[in-house]
C-alpha cells in the first residue's frame, strides 16, 4: 500500500538523516613537567564498543529505562596492548595506569571528557591504547568499558612529561 493510499501526504513526512550513532576521537596531548608548555599532541580515533552491558548498548539500556548503570564514564586507562579495538571489547588488552576523570564538559552534542596524568603517575614508555570506563573504581579493569581506542602511532612518554587525554564523543 502506498503512503498516499494511506492518506498520508509524502511531502508531509520528515527526511532523517541516514545515521546516528556516537563517534569519537582521542587526544593526548604531553607538556613538560609542571608547565602548560605543550610538547607534541597525538590525535586518533576510537571504537564506542557495543556489547552486552558496554559502549553504545548500555545508552540503549537507558533509554529504555534499564538504569543498572549510571552512563557516567569515571575513569580512563592508558596501556601497552596492540590488538585491533573490536565492538566486543570489553576491556583493554594490556592496562598499566588507571585515572579517574578530571574535567569534563558538554557542548550541544559533544562531550569531553579529560583525564591527567603526572610525570610521576605515568612510567616512562611506549603506550598504545587508551579506554574509558562507566562506573568504574580506582582498581584497573573495573566498570563497564565505554570506548577503546587503539593509536596508529605509539605514545612514547619520556621522563619529565606530564600527560593529557582528551575524549570527545560526538552524537550525531
Amino acid at each position: 500500500m502506498e503512503l498516499c493510499d494511506m492518506g498520508i501526504k509524502k511531502h508531509n513526512l520528515i527526511k532523517l538523516p541516514d545515521s546516528f550513532g556516537v563517534r569519537g576521537r582521542i587526544i593526548i596531548r604531553t607538556y613538560r613537567v609542571g608547565t602548560k608548555k605543550l610538547l607534541r599532541e597525538l590525535i586518533v580515533p576510537n571504537l564506542v564498543v557495543s556489547s552486552s552491558d558496554h559502549g553504545r548498548n548500555l545508552i540503549a539500556q537507558r533509554l529504555a529505562g534499564t538504569n543498572t548503570y549510571t552512563l557516567n564514564i569515571t575513569h580512563g586507562e592508558i596501556g601497552t596492548g596492540t590488538a585491533t579495538p573490536l565492538n566486543n571489547d570489553t576491556a583493554l588488552q594490556t592496562p598499566t595506569l588507571r585515572k579517574a576523570k578530571t574535567l569534563e564538559s558538554v557542548s550541544n552534542n559533544i562531550v569531553t571528557i579529560q583525564f591527567f596524568m603526572s610525570d610521576a603517575e605515568l612510567a616512562d614508555g611506549t603506550y598504545n591504547e587508551f579506554g574509558t570506563f562507566v562506573d568504574g573504581s580506582a582498581t584497573i579493569g573495573t566498570g563497564q568499558l565505554f570506548n577503546r581506542a587503539l593509536f596508529a602511532t605509539p605514545y612514547i612518554k619520556a621522563s619529565g612529561e606530564d600527560t593529557t587525554v582528551e575524549v570527545e564523543f560526538t552524537i550525531t
